[in-house]
């Protein structure tokens, strides 16, 4: 009764094609997928990076009761780089991983930025541009890690007296923020 079913089945040259093809699918659509995910997660980084200084800019203001950011302590140890207040007035506001140090050779400024280590890892790097734009904010959204390249992880962008952003200066850092900012915060192919 049963020996005239007809048994369905795969062969084996079957499946290993159809495997086959399907690894090449995956080896040529993962590393898009990869690419599109690291450069989300980015943007995402310089977004908030950049919301938590907007943020501590108008604390500054308002808990010092002064009407620009180059009144402020902050601004006043930057331009005096004084690296215990500097220490000090980030700390009022912002949560550092790392203590904070002076570094040389990131962005377009003649002066040294302090560098500090953001809670998600990025290395966040202010300093003082004039009393016009009193903060000059470089950011590493990767730190250490590769491609280490402007437009890709390596940003920069002002803020005014107000804590406004304010596109100053035009240089590659800078470009590269405003082409993020306003492409509704993705990083431009």
């Amino acid at each position: 009764m049963f020996n005239n079913i007809k048994k369905a089945a795969f062969t084996l040259a079957e499946v290993m094609i159809t495997l086959g093809i399907i690894g090449v699918v995956a080896a040529m659509t993962i590393p898009n997928l990869m690419n599109e995910y690291r450069e989300q997660v980015w943007a995402t980084t310089l977004k908030k990076n950049y919301s938590t200084m907007v943020t501590m800019c108008e604390r500054m203001l308002a808990e010092e009761n002064v009407s620009n950011a180059n009144e402020t302590k902050l601004y006043a140890a930057l331009v005096a780089q004084n690296s215990t207040n500097i220490q000090t007035a980030l700390s009022q506001y912002l949560k550092l991983k790392n203590p904070a140090a002076w570094y040389s050779g990131f962005g377009y400024t003649s002066h040294s930025s302090y560098r500090y280590t953001a809670p998600d890892g990025a290395f966040v790097y202010i300093t003082y541009y004039n009393s016009s734009y009193p903060f000059y904010i470089s950011i590493d959204v990767n730190a250490n890690e590769m491609p280490n390249s402007t437009g890709q992880d390596r940003f920069a962008y002002m803020l005014d007296r107000k804590c406004n952003y304010q596109h100053a200066i035009s240089n590659t850092f800078t470009e590269n923020f405003r082409n993020v900012m306003n492409n509704n915060w993705r990083i431009p192919d």
